[in-house]
Parts: structure tokens; C-alpha cells; sequence
């Protein structure tokens, strides 16, 4: 995993300040005394020291030398609190069960709920302060993204409390959450195919096809997707984002069971290419910085605007068109010519021409080809037409 890039700490942190609200916090969940908690990103100390009070085992982790010089002297006669001046992403994670309750740097929040999550000793129980955009990715509200259907075979992701922006100093433009990451007991996955799990759904996530089913077909084959949509209850246009948690389980236990192992290979180091692909984005960050208040308005009267002169007299009244009875004249039209009619059946006739009124004309008995009956009755042949039956036609 790379590291997150450097960030100063006015980009990245704001500081809880008031005690009697993490005490409450503390209450309300499941750290108990004795318990191994990792303090990551310390800043002056105010976690860890309730924390100390609950009499816990602490890890506070920090990476500006001037807190960590200011943790040590403040911790010096507590034997139970470790100080790790060290980076987060690079921070070794301990061996035994712990737990982790941390108001982390936003800027880095993925990061580091990955470096928790992917770790051989994952924590047991953590609660993190992040933003609340970012809380809502891990939940899967209001639909389950990429991070949400990751995270949910080991952990369990549910926001559990709210803070006011007044409770951090200084006070910051997002808002802020408090994110619960419990790990379940079995996982939903398998630790042997954890990897090929989430290969399957970074590559269903990433496809250039915009359903589910067409890039199983594209994977599998037409006939063994639909299959697989069928037993999973898939519709035929479902996108990644409007499937279930659940679904994505039965679908990926499905496939497993039913797809040849020479098939995987379509899958293989999807998450890999993706974390390549993305780790030279350059993502913006929101700041603490405060904005930078706008400059009130003096009392110092305006310059006038100088407008040119009037060129009538002040006395008299502006002239404006006035309405007469008179008519107006209607505009000139260009004169259209029409081309003369050269035969009969021209550009506006309804009469087809002679010749093709010879070439469509009705045989009449006897073998008399007759005019057609749209002609004059002056055109007409004069001679009544022969009587009795129909000679018969020659060989030749």
C-alpha cells in the first residue's frame, strides 16, 4: 500500500475540545478498562487522556514533533500510555486484540480505514471521527458504493452519533460524524478467497458495460449469465450501485460455485490496477482555514457619475413617435414564376402523360387495346365493340 501523500496539519485536523462529551461517548460503547486503544493522530491529547481516566491501555500515535514533545511531557508519570511519533499509514499495528478510538485526519480517511481494514490483525472494534460524506460511502447510504460492498463481508459500518461543528476548534465547514467499524465474528467471505472476492467487485464496479448482466456476459458468456441473474434476482439492466449488500454475496457464491477456475484469470488484480490508476489523482481537500470575511462598507459617499448632456431643453418634452391613421404599406413579396406545363401529366396536373397512359392501358376483348377511360369520350373508338365468345389465341 503506497503512503498519502504529506499534508500540513491546517489541511487536515480539527481538535475535539470539550471532555464532558467524550466521556459520554466513551459510556456509550464498548471500551472497557484494560482494553489495548489506538489513539491515531493524538494532536494535544484530550482522547487519550479519557482514556487514561477509564484506565485503558493507550497507544497515541502523532507525526508533528512539537505534539509529541508536548504528549511526552504531559504522560510522563503514565506508564500505560505509549507515545509513537510515526505516520498512521506506516504505523506497525499491534499483535494482540485492540480497539481503535481516533478523530483521524479527513483528508486521508480512505486511507486509513484501509490500512485498519486490510490489516492480518484488524481491530476488533473502531470508532472514528471523518467527515460526513465520507461515513455515509462506508454505510452504503443511500446506495452501496464501491467502499460499502468492500467493507461489508468483515466489518459492520453504522454511524452512531453526530457532533456539532462547535465541538471542534477550530471550528470546521464539513460536518462531522462518529463511524463504528464492527468486525463480525465469522466473516461473510472466506480468508482464502478474500482476494477473489474483491477482485470480482472492483471489476463489476469498473466495467465499461453499464449493467451488472452485460459484464457477466461479457466475463462468462450470455447463457451463463443469465443464470446467474436468474438464481441471484438480478434484473436485466441493474447497475452495480442498485444492487444489495446481500446480493452481491449470493452472486459472488454463485459464481464461485459454478465458474470454472480457468475464468478467474478475467478477475484477477483488478483492486491492484485500480489503486494504480488512482494514485496519482489529485483529490481536493476542504481546509480549517477560515474564510476570508468580507471588507464592510465605509461611509465615504460615492463619486458621481458623470452622464452626457441633454440635448433638448429642460422645459421642453421629449419628442417619441407618435401614431398615425394612415395606413401601412404591406411589404413587397418577390414575384414567383411558374414554368409552363410542356405535356399533359406535368408538375401540377393530375393526368399522367400520353405514353404512359398507352403503356397502362386495359386489354379489351376480342384483343382491341382501348384508350383508358380518363381520356375524352371524343377520343373514344367509334366501332361497337365485338359480340359473341372469345376467339382463341394461335400457337404462334
Amino acid at each position: 500500500m503506497q503512503p498519502a501523500r504529506s499534508l500540513p496539519l491546517s489541511v487536515s485536523q480539527n481538535v475535539l475540545h470539550r471532555r464532558r462529551l467524550v466521556d459520554d461517548l466513551l459510556n456509550r460503547f464498548s471500551i472497557h478498562p484494560g482494553d489495548l486503544v489506538l489513539d491515531l493522530g493524538a494532536g494535544p491529547g484530550l482522547l487519550t487522556d479519557c482514556l487514561v481516566r477509564r484506565r485503558c491501555r493507550v497507544w497515541a500515535v502523532e507525526r508533528d514533533p512539537r505534539l509529541v514533545a508536548r504528549l511526552r511531557v504531559r504522560f510522563a508519570e503514565h506508564p500505560q500510555v505509549r507515545i509513537i511519533p510515526a505516520d498512521i499509514l506506516r504505523l506497525s499495528l499491534p499483535s494482540e486484540p485492540y480497539k481503535v478510538f481516533s478523530n483521524i485526519p479527513f483528508a486521508a480517511t480512505a486511507a486509513i480505514v484501509r490500512h485498519l481494514c486490510g490489516a492480518a490483525n484488524p481491530p476488533a472494534d473502531a470508532y472514528l471521527v471523518v467527515q460526513r460524506e465520507a461515513a455515509e460511502r462506508f454505510v452504503g447510504w443511500p446506495r452501496p458504493g464501491l467502499a460499502a460492498v468492500l467493507l461489508f463481508p468483515w466489518f459492520e459500518a453504522s454511524i452512531v452519533h453526530a457532533f456539532k461543528r462547535t465541538d471542534f476548534a477550530p471550528v470546521p465547514q464539513a460536518s462531522s460524524v462518529l463511524l463504528r467499524l464492527r468486525k463480525r465474528g465469522p466473516p461473510l467471505v472466506p480468508p482464502a478467497q478474500r482476494q477473489l472476492f474483491r477482485d470480482l467487485v472492483v471489476r463489476l464496479f469498473t466495467a465499461p458495460q453499464p449493467s451488472v448482466s452485460a459484464a457477466l456476459a461479457q466475463m462468462v458468456g450470455h447463457r451463463r449469465a443469465r443464470r446467474l441473474g436468474a438464481a441471484c434476482g438480478l434484473d436485466r439492466g441493474a447497475s452495480p450501485t442498485s444492487l444489495r449488500l446481500d446480493q452481491w454475496l449470493r452472486l459472488f457464491q454463485y459464481l464461485e460455485g459454478t465458474t470454472p477456475a480457468d475464468t478467474r484469470w478475467l478477475v484477477a488484480g483488478a483492486e491492484r490496477d485500480l489503486a494504480t490508476q488512482q494514485r496519482h489523482l489529485q483529490r481536493p481537500t476542504r481546509t480549517r482555514a477560515q474564510r476570508q470575511p468580507r471588507q464592510p462598507r465605509t461611509g465615504a459617499p460615492r463619486e458621481p457619475v458623470e452622464r452626457p448632456p441633454c440635448t433638448q431643453a429642460p422645459h421642453q418634452p421629449l419628442e417619441r413617435p407618435t401614431r398615425t391613421g394612415a395606413s401601412r404599406q404591406p411589404p413587397q413579396r418577390p414575384l414567383r414564376i411558374r414554368a409552363p406545363r410542356q405535356h399533359l401529366g406535368a408538375i401540377g396536373d393530375c393526368r399522367p402523360p400520353p405514353w404512359r397512359a398507352r403503356l397502362s392501358a386495359r386489354r379489351r376483348p376480342g384483343g382491341v387495346c382501348g384508350p383508358p377511360r380518363h381520356f375524352p369520350a371524343s377520343a373514344r373508338r367509334t366501332q361497337p365493340r365485338p359480340t359473341g365468345e372469345r376467339p382463341a389465341r394461335s400457337a404462334g
